[in-house]
């Protein structure tokens, strides 16, 4: 059968017979990927893939049991556009010959499975569930914020990317459960003020069982702790909890970095200007990129630790 395909398409074969069976693109006009898969009640297995199996073309041989359904995608390698595809599938193939073409040929069983149908390997879903977002999202983080057990939507947003740009607001979406929307809880969550945000990390950080937002802000802004309270809930404790200062964060991670069975914040901070300026400015090395670590020292406070770890060079080097 040929095609004037794109990129990547699916199809699905059910044999009529159990035996091997051969699938080729041989004779196509484009570099071509073969996946093999075979649909359950969790998703996909792939059973077999298949990039060169001689110049461009991709085969499989695979044993397949008469009356089961089984997906084939083809996909571009290389960033190709896609063109004309041809696919071939064959029982009992003569594996080595260039196309595995000899009869008889059970591509009358192939049907062209539409993009986003059943059985894809994913589904967009944008539209059902949270809509048309916006903004300048630099990083997204999928946790439980609320606690009732469904996965909710945090992004980290603000900014352009080397210059601090427009303040934003972040948003967060709360999983409405399957078939619902998601519920926008941006303003009762984040307040209405734009921020410049590059990370957003969700997890207990005062260890009361309760989910904790902490947000990491770029160009020399405040880093921001938000204490859950419970139901999706949070005030802001920052001025209470987190040591003051201005820092420029591309990424934080949570964890207890010292031993001692309580949660620290480490944080990647370039310091003022460009993060693309990775040498520091010749005048001075307080541009010079750093890792903070903010680890608390009692239960309800975080302070900025001093001598080695509180401000460590990280290969970086000065130079005039």
């Amino acid at each position: 059968m040929s095609y004037d395909l794109p990129a990547a398409s699916w199809f699905s074969i059910t044999p009529t017979e159990s035996a091997p069976h051969g699938l080729t693109t041989y004779g196509s006009g484009y570099d071509t990927t073969l996946v093999l898969a075979e649909p359950g009640p969790d998703g996909l297995s792939v059973l077999a893939c298949s990039d060169d199996a001689g110049g461009p073309t991709s085969a499989i041989v695979w044993p397949l049991e008469a009356g089961r359904e089984y997906l084939v995608m083809v996909g571009a390698c290389c960033d190709q556009p896609g063109g004309s595809l041809v696919l071939q599938a064959v029982r009992d193939p003569e594996v080595g010959s260039p196309a595995f073409a000899v009869p008889p040929d059970l591509s009358g069983f192939l049907e062209q499975r539409p993009r986003g149908a059943a059985g894809a390997l994913w589904e967009d879903v944008t539209g059902e569930t949270i809509g048309a977002s916006g903004g300048w999202t630099n990083k997204v983080e999928v946790a439980d914020i609320d606690g009732d057990g469904l996965l909710d939507i945090l992004h980290a947003n603000g900014g352009d990317y080397d210059q601090p740009g427009s303040p934003e607001l972040p948003r967060a979406w709360l999983n409405g459960g399957p078939g619902e929307p998601f519920v926008d809880a941006s303003a009762d969550i984040f307040g209405e003020t734009g921020q410049l945000l590059r990370v957003i990390k969700a997890r207990d950080v005062t260890g009361d069982g309760i989910v904790d937002l902490v947000l990491g802000g770029g160009h020399q802004t405040q880093t921001r702790l938000l204490r859950g309270t419970g139901d999706g809930a949070f005030e802001d404790l920052t001025e209470l909890l987190l040591p003051p200062g201005p820092l420029s964060v591309g990424d934080l991670e949570v964890g207890d970095v010292d031993g001692d069975g309580d949660t620290d914040i480490v944080l990647a901070d370039w310091g003022p200007g460009s993060p693309f300026e990775s040498a520091g400015a010749p005048e001075s090395s307080s541009t010079c990129r750093r890792m903070k670590l903010v680890a608390r020292a009692s239960r309800w406070r975080w302070a900025r630790r001093t001598g080695r770890r509180s401000q460590r060079n990280c290969s970086c080097t000065v130079t005039a």
